[in-house]
């Protein structure tokens, strides 16, 4: 029996022991969701707050994908492989006086035959972090370890849950709550090391604030500082942003994110070139009751490209660590630099509840520079072409107060210039997906 085999029959019985337990009510601690603020989309790390002297938690998902025609398109990701998944945490959080410590193993992969023989299995540490409340400093809280952080809309920096792994970032956490108005997070991580998901040498330090003026405004403002040495080159960036979330009336909600990055790149045996690049979204949405609560919501986004990857100036914007389907849809087939998008998301029903969700984008590309994640530039009049578009439709049917049950799909419908460039036709996905959190 081969090391994988082992490996993945242990991983069969710790999800069979999971599902025994919670199929029998096992008294464990659930983890209690964030108080309903409406502004409460900045959480604090750590991910879960102890909210006893020791607690024990799990969070399992069990996922099954199908692919139509997505292999070859410019996704980059797992999200177009085929088979089943898993992901299965197990966590421990402890509290002591002004000390607190949050533990979390983490196993995630493909089942049976769906991965290759030489895939990576990412069995380890998820979270692992110790926190410090100084009783002489009211606020002031000190994290270090290894962390899932989360802040704004996740643009820049964001947990990536839906991902088959999800982002953990090691290193140190100071954060300071003055009052009920201003929150500051001062940083230094790089996001965690493994096989499957490698630092790739970049180091980010910074800082993040967060200021709620009045009840009905929130703004974000944050300076990051990259040191990427991935690619072939030394680069150092600058992340500078403002991200502003407004509540006006009831049932309205609006929000805006801007951001400028600039630096330099000094590739391998060539000259620095100057990088400037910008990014910006803006979302605006409304919930009512019409026989049944339903929203609408308005998105558009873009992420700046380079024009000439010949001259001295870098203008193609660089991601730092979003969640990647929170900005480019369930099927993710797009990294986030040169690229534009738009579109609408309606749902029916309460969050919470049994509910359905449509989402319908377009995605644009400068015309003369790479598609992303290619390394073709689409053909075709205006300055950004049409590249695609993608309808998603989900429907969430929790059980219970910790399982949700997930039906969801994603088709892309290639325009012209991507067609052109890389041969490919309409592409789909459906996902059923079970998560159980106790």
């Amino acid at each position: 029996m081969t090391r994988k085999q082992v490996l993945t029959h242990a991983r069969t019985l710790l999800l069979a022991a999971l599902v025994a337990a919670w199929g029998a009510g096992l008294p464990v601690a659930l983890a209690q969701p964030a108080p309903e603020d409406p502004f409460a989309t900045t959480p604090s790390p750590p991910d879960a707050e102890p909210p006893s002297l020791t607690t024990v938690d799990a969070d399992l998902r069990v996922r099954a994908r199908q692919t139509t025609r997505l292999h070859g398109l410019p996704a980059g990701l797992d999200e177009v492989r085929e088979g089943a998944f898993h992901r299965v945490r197990l966590g421990a959080s402890f509290q002591r006086e002004d000390l607190s410590a949050y533990l979390q193993l983490q196993s995630a992969g493909a089942m049976g035959d769906a991965g290759p023989d030489d895939e990576p299995l990412t069995v380890g540490l998820q979270q692992g972090w110790l926190r410090w409340d100084p009783q002489g400093w009211r606020g002031l809280r000190v994290s270090a370890g290894r962390m899932a952080l989360e802040f704004g809309a996740g643009r820049q920096i964001g947990r990536y849950d839906y991902h088959e792994i999800g982002h953990a970032f090691d290193g140190l956490d100071v954060g300071w709550a003055i009052g009920r108005y201003l929150d500051l997070h001062l940083l230094a991580v790089q996001i965690r090391r493994d096989a499957a998901q490698p630092d790739q040498e970049r180091r980010l330090t910074g800082l993040y604030a967060t200021g709620l003026p009045t009840d009905r405004l929130r703004s974000d403002l944050y300076v990051l500082y990259v040191e990427d040495g991935h690619g072939g080159e030394a680069a150092q960036l600058l992340t500078m942003g403002l991200r502003l979330d407004a509540r006006p009336v009831r049932g309205l909600s609006t929000e805006g994110e801007a951001a400028v990055q600039v630096g330099v790149l000094r590739p391998v045996g060539l000259e620095p070139i100057d990088h400037v690049a910008m990014m910006g979204a803006a979302r605006l949405a409304y919930e009512a009751v019409v026989g049944l609560p339903m929203a609408w919501t308005l998105h558009a986004q873009f992420w700046s490209g380079d024009r000439d990857a010949t001259d001295q100036v870098s203008s193609a914007w660089r991601p730092l660590y979003g969640s990647l389907d929170e900005q480019v849809g369930l099927l993710q087939l797009f990294p986030t630099t040169n690229l534009g998008s738009g579109g609408v998301r309606y749902r029916l029903g309460d969050t919470g509840r049994p509910h359905a969700e449509i989402d319908a984008r377009a995605f644009t590309s400068r015309r003369d520079a790479p598609i992303p994640g290619a390394l073709v530039a689409p053909q075709g009049g205006g300055k950004w072409p049409l590249l695609g578009s993608e309808v998603d439709v989900l429907l969430h049917l929790p059980w219970r107060t910790s399982t949700e049950f997930l039906i969801a799909t994603g088709v892309f419908l290639p325009a012209r210039p991507l067609r052109d460039a890389m041969d490919r036709r309409t592409g789909g996905q459906i996902t059923a997906q079970w998560r159980s959190r106790f």
